[in-house]
């Protein structure tokens, strides 16, 4: 994480504090580490864009994580065994095809993040879609053990917080 990096999510992070809110919820696992640099500086709650989704699967014994890019792996892998170093976790990476979607290709880019779901079926207790492009295979998917995405549970959570905060 650069200093201009971290000046420039600074800079979009006071914008929306400065918009009123209650929470700042980011939706991209590249930058979650900027949320422990910057949360001091606010009052308000600043949520990684996948903090909810790897607290949930941390229930479990053992991790599958589905990526479409290279990088991603080991941000989600930090941060689950930085909270339990004993959790066991197995990493499918089809590395790039997140750019199919911007190329018309989603059925392929489908496709194939279904058959990485496949592969872990059956080898850990829960899997992890780990892009927010994939939120939407979650449901044309039937593994015997449950899927994770980070769309639906950082907004859970966001909700949760707002409710605790609000009443």
């Amino acid at each position: 994480m650069t200093p201009e990096i971290i000046r420039r999510f600074s800079a979009l992070v006071n914008i929306a504090y400065d918009s009123d809110v209650s929470c700042i919820q980011l939706t991209c696992s590249a930058f979650n580490d900027i949320t422990s640099i910057l949360q001091p500086l606010y009052p308000v709650k600043l949520f990684r864009s996948d903090e909810a989704m790897l607290d949930e699967a941390l229930r479990y014994a053992s991790i599958g994580l589905v990526s479409t890019v290279k990088e991603t792996p080991i941000a989600l892998q930090n941060y689950l065994l930085n909270k339990n170093p004993d959790c066991m976790i197995e990493s499918l990476v089809d590395p790039g095809i997140i750019h199919l979607l911007s190329k018309g290709k989603r059925k392929e880019h489908d496709d194939r993040v279904k058959k990485m779901v496949e592969q872990l079926d059956g080898k850990t207790e829960v899997i992890l879609l780990s892009q927010y492009s994939m939120e939407h295979i979650a449901k044309q998917v039937n593994p015997s053990v449950p899927v994770l995405t980070a769309p639906l549970l950082a907004a859970k959570r966001c909700l949760a917080h707002l409710n605790e905060t609000f009443g």
